[in-house]
């Protein structure tokens, strides 16, 4: 899954009201995040109740959850928040 900061302009045009968290610009075919349903657009917001910032630091948290397991993610989709469980995940690198 390819994701980028949200910025003001993305912000703006997503209905947040501050540019906080990552916008989905690809997903993977057949991985966890494509299955569970996370849309390109989505913008993630938090992943195990932990607020996303970066894609690096959401690769950190995702390489703590161990292989096979499903998280909770906070999104914004549609001008609305919702919550989805993702998974199973596969182990991520942090490298």
């Amino acid at each position: 899954m390819l994701v980028v900061p949200v910025t003001a302009q993305l912000a703006q045009a997503a209905g947040l009201e501050v540019p906080h968290g990552l916008v989905v610009m690809e997903l993977m075919p057949g991985q966890a995040a494509d299955v569970s349903g996370i849309r390109s657009g989505d913008v993630i917001l938090e992943v195990r109740g932990v607020v996303v910032r970066d894609p690096v630091q959401m690769r950190r948290v995702l390489g703590m959850v161990p292989d096979g397991q499903s998280v909770p993610v906070k999104l914004w989709r549609a001008r609305e928040l919702r919550e989805m469980i993702v998974g199973p995940v596969a182990s991520v690198s942090t490298d």
